[in-house]
């Protein structure tokens, strides 16, 4: 697996893979939703490639919680490759692209969402607050915070 820096070209098929996902769906994400919101985010954008094919991705934002530390905004693996070490791979990557903007990174998680929460977790990331209906209502998240040593 390999894992590069993302490009305008890579966005219709991320913009498909948000669009087939939870809580994205949940949220009315439709795919011209997502490509927009690929397209005029401020984030880098990093993908995971095998075999020639985009099977994951993930956004950063340096400063995305202000001097408190960066944000892991979209964490993404297509459902055939789930399980594969994918998304630890994004975010051992990512955390190795956030270490100068200091040393916390912050991520939000769909409590609905038992097996994202527990990815994350798994990660060494802690739960330190709920924020109810942050994007809709009756969709509360999870704000995690890892330290970066």
């Amino acid at each position: 697996m390999k894992i590069r820096k993302g490009n305008r070209k890579d966005i219709p098929v991320l913009a498909k893979l948000i669009a087939s996902l939870e809580p994205w769906a949940a949220y009315g994400v439709n795919y011209e939703r997502a490509k927009y919101i690929l397209t005029n985010m401020r984030d880098q954008i990093y993908v995971a490639e095998q075999e020639g094919k985009m099977v994951g991705f993930i956004t950063l934002r340096g400063y995305g919680m202000g001097e408190f530390g960066a944000y892991i905004r979209m964490l993404a693996v297509k459902e055939a490759y789930k399980r594969q070490g994918i998304g630890k791979a994004l975010m051992n990557y990512a955390c190795k692209v956030l270490k100068p903007y200091g040393r916390n990174v912050f991520c939000v998680c769909n409590v609905k969402n038992q097996a994202a929460c527990a990815f994350v977790e798994s990660y060494g990331f802690l739960r330190v607050g709920i924020m109810e209906d942050l994007y809709q209502k009756g969709y509360d998240e999870a704000l995690y915070r890892k330290t970066i040593p």
